[in-house]
C-alpha cells in the first residue's frame, strides 16, 4: 500500500496528511473486510483492488475515488455501516452502488444493453462509481484467461456492447480503445488476427510512411513559427473491423483514417493557424474536415480533424488523418471527464469533475437510448429509479423514494401483506423510510396477513397500492384507504 500512496503523492502534490491517514484507514479496513476472499478471476480481492487503483492513478484522481476503489467489494450491512461512520454517507452510497452493479453483472447475464445502461446511470449519481466500474471490468478483461471460455465470451460481449461505448460517452478514449481491442480478440479471434496480418503487410508495402509524414509536418509548421509535438498512430483493430463492416469496404487501404498523426500545439489560435497552413501546403480530402473545437462532441471532446494527401513522398496517394489539438485537449481526449479532478477554486469542497458530471447527466441519459423510447422518457425513467439489494445480494429495481413496504411487495405479494418490520443496512427502519441506491433490505413477516389501510398512503409504487386495495376489496365491510 505504501507504493500506492507514494504514487498518489507523485501524481497529486496537494495531498494532505489527513488524506494520507484516510487512505491508510481505508486500506486497513479493506484488508480486514476481504481477508483471504478471492475475486471471480481467481486472484485475491486485495490484489484486485490494488490493480484497479493502479489503472486509475494516471488520471490524477482525488483521494475519495481511491478510498471507494479500495472498499468497492464490500458487501455486508455491518461493513457498510463502518464505512459510513468512518468516511461518510457519500462513500458508503458509492460502495453500495458498485456492489449492486457487481451483483447484477455476475448474476443476471440475460439483461439487455438498454437495461444495463439504465442501471449504470441510475446508480451513478457520483461519477466515481462509473469510473471504478469501468476500470474494474478492464482488469477483469486483463485476467479473462483465468475464466472459463463461456464466461470470457460473456464478459467480452458486455465490454463491446455496454462498457466501451460508455467510455466514449464519458470521453475516456484511452480506456475505450484498450477495452475494445482486448474484447475483440476474445470474441473474434480470427478476424482480429487477419486484420493484424493485413495491416503489417500494408506497413511493409508503404515503408516509413508515418515517420516520413511526421518529419514533413514538423518542418512545415516550424517554418511558420508554430511549435508542436507530433506523434503517429495506426487505427485500432476493432475500429477497423467496425468501419469496414459498416461501410462495406473489403480493402483495408481504402479507409481514409487507417493512418493518422496527432499534433499538439500551445493554443486554440495555433490549432486553426496550423490547419490553414496544412491546407495550403498539402492536398486536403473533401468532406474530411471536422471542427470539434468550435462544435465539441457531447462528451466534451475537442480537436480539429483533417485528412491530407501528399504528406509522404514515398506514398503520396495514401490519405493520412491529422488531428490538431492543444495539450489540455489531448489530456481531456485521453481521460475524458476524469481529466477534471482539480479543484475549481481554493477551499472548494468538491472537485470540478462533480460539477461537470452534474451538468452532463441529462445529456448522457438521452444518449443511453438503446431501446425505442423517447429521450424525455429515458431521462424520466432513469432519474426515477433506484436499485437496492436483498440480503442474498439480488438487485431489486424500485422507483425513487420507495419504502421497505414497496420492497416487500416487489419481492412477493405475500411478503408485503405479512410485513412486520424491515432492516435497512442492518438497522431497523420505519415503514415509511425512503430507500436509496445500494441499500440492503431485509423484511421480517408475520404468520398471517394483517395489513393496515394506512399502508396505501405509505406505498410509493402503484403495484403495491393495487395489491393492498385488492386485499381490502376482497374483505367484506372494509373501507379502502385514500390514495395519496
Amino acid at each position: 500500500m505504501e507504493t500506492i500512496l507514494e504514487l498518489l503523492k507523485s501524481l497529486n502534490g496537494n495531498i494532505s496528511s489527513k488524506e494520507i491517514n484516510d487512505l491508510r484507514d481505508a486500506y486497513e479496513m479493506s484488508c480486514e473486510m476481504y481477508e483471504n476472499e478471492k475475486h471471480s478471476t481467481g486472484e485475491y480481492l486485495s490484489t484486485h483492488v490494488k490493480e484497479v487503483i493502479k489503472m486509475i492513478l494516471p488520471m490524477h484522481p482525488d483521494t475519495k475515488i481511491i478510498i471507494i476503489a479500495l472498499l468497492h467489494h464490500t458487501k455486508s450491512p455491518e461493513d457498510l455501516r463502518k464505512i459510513e461512520k468512518r468516511f461518510g454517507k457519500d462513500v458508503r452510497k458509492a460502495v453500495a452502488s458498485l456492489g449492486v452493479l457487481e451483483n447484477e453483472c455476475k448474476r443476471n447475464r440475460s439483461h439487455s444493453k438498454c437495461q444495463l445502461n439504465k442501471m449504470l446511470l441510475a446508480l451513478s449519481e457520483d461519477v466515481r462509481v462509473l469510473i471504478i466500474c469501468l476500470h474494474d471490468h478492464a482488469h477483469i478483461l486483463d485476467n479473462a484467461h483465468h475464466l472459463e471460455q463461456k464466461d470470457q465470451i460473456v464478459v467480452a460481449r458486455e465490454i463491446l456492447e455496454v462498457f466501451a461505448p460508455l467510455c466514449a460517452k464519458l470521453g475516456i478514449y484511452s480506456l475505450k480503445y484498450m477495452l475494445e481491442n482486448k474484447a475483440f480478440s476474445i470474441l473474434y479471434p480470427q478476424e482480429a488476427e487477419d486484420i493484424e496480418k493485413t495491416f503489417d503487410a500494408i506497413q511493409r508495402k508503404h515503408g516509413s510512411l508515418l515517420s516520413s509524414a511526421e518529419i514533413s509536418l514538423s518542418k512545415t509548421l516550424k517554418s511558420e513559427g508554430i511549435d508542436c509535438d507530433i506523434s503517429y498512430r495506426k487505427k485500432h483493430s476493432y475500429s477497423i473491423f467496425r468501419k469496414m463492416h459498416k461501410k462495406g469496404i473489403t480493402n483495408m487501404i481504402d479507409l481514409y483514417d487507417l493512418f493518422g498523426t496527432r499534433m499538439l500545439v500551445d493554443s486554440v489560435e495555433d490549432c486553426y493557424r496550423a490547419l490553414g497552413i496544412l491546407h495550403r501546403t498539402y492536398r486536403p480530402v473533401l468532406h474530411r474536415i471536422k471542427d470539434y473545437i468550435g462544435m465539441p462532441k457531447p462528451n466534451g471532446y475537442r480537436s480539429l480533424h483533417t485528412t491530407l494527401l501528399g504528406l509522404s513522398q514515398q506514398s503520396s496517394a495514401v490519405p493520412i488523418e491529422v488531428q490538431i489539438r492543444t495539450h489540455e485537449m489531448n489530456k481531456e481526449a485521453e481521460y475524458g471527464i476524469a481529466a477534471h479532478w482539480n479543484y475549481e477554486k481554493k477551499g472548494s469542497s468538491e472537485p470540478l469533475i462533480s460539477k461537470i458530471w452534474t451538468s452532463r447527466m441529462n445529456r448522457l441519459h438521452a444518449m443511453s437510448n438503446t431501446c425505442s423510447m423517447e429521450e424525455e422518457d429515458i431521462h424520466e425513467e432513469i432519474a426515477d429509479r433506484i436499485y437496492v439489494l436483498t440480503p442474498k445480494g439480488d438487485p431489486i429495481e424500485l422507483r425513487k423514494d420507495s419504502t421497505p413496504l414497496d420492497f416487500a411487495f416487489q419481492i412477493h405479494s405475500d411478503i408485503g401483506l405479512k410485513f412486520k418490520m424491515a432492516k435497512v443496512n442492518g438497522v431497523i427502519a420505519p415503514i415509511d423510510h425512503h430507500l436509496e441506491n445500494g441499500d440492503i433490505v431485509e423484511i421480517m413477516v408475520r404468520k398471517n396477513p394483517s395489513p393496515s389501510e394506512q399502508w396505501i398512503s405509505i406505498c410509493r409504487t402503484k403495484d403495491a397500492r393495487a395489491k393492498l386495495r385488492a386485499f381490502f376489496q376482497a374483505k367484506p365491510n372494509r373501507k379502502i384507504g385514500a390514495r395519496k
